[in-house]
């Protein structure tokens, strides 16, 4: 026989009366690329959660923009409305304060003793702003429904 068929028969002979001992270290080699390869999984999944975090709030601030600059542009409206005292748009007004009064979601009178026509002094989530804003454009509808209401009265 030749010298590597006898390297290659003991080595089997070893493999033989190892067989326990090499199945336990080919398990432990097994668990630990399972937990390195879950490691890198948890690893990619947190940035992708960062990054999905990232474009959520970039969404909330731009959503937040829009809510204010509607806020903004109505509240304007309701004033200029009251300064010419136009008084066909006293109705829609109305509707609009008791629209903004039933949502209370949106619509919380607290405003009214922590903010100056929907100005808040401190406010902690966006959705404070969006009550304090809601409050002030509720404010300033029904103080125009009673300016044309007065008007009404004195002519």
């Amino acid at each position: 026989m030749c010298p590597d068929l006898w390297t290659i028969l003991n080595f089997l002979g070893w493999l033989r009366t190892n067989e326990q001992s090499i199945a336990i270290w080919l398990e432990g080699i097994a668990l630990v690329a399972i937990f390195i390869l879950e490691l890198v999984e948890y690893k990619r999944q947190g940035r992708e959660g960062i990054e999905q975090h990232r474009e959520s709030a970039a969404q909330m601030a731009i959503l937040q923009s829009q809510a204010d600059a509607a806020i903004d542009e109505t509240e304007l409206l309701i004033r200029e409305l009251d300064q010419e005292q136009y008084a066909p748009a006293a109705q829609t007004a109305a509707e609009l304060r008791d629209f903004w009064v039933s949502q209370p979601q949106l619509y919380d009178p607290k405003w009214g003793d922590n903010g100056k026509q929907g100005e808040v002094r401190t406010s902690v989530t966006g959705l404070d702003i969006v009550r304090s804003g809601a409050f002030g454009l509720a404010k300033q509808c029904d103080s125009f429904v009673k300016h044309v209401a007065a008007k009404k009265t004195n002519q």
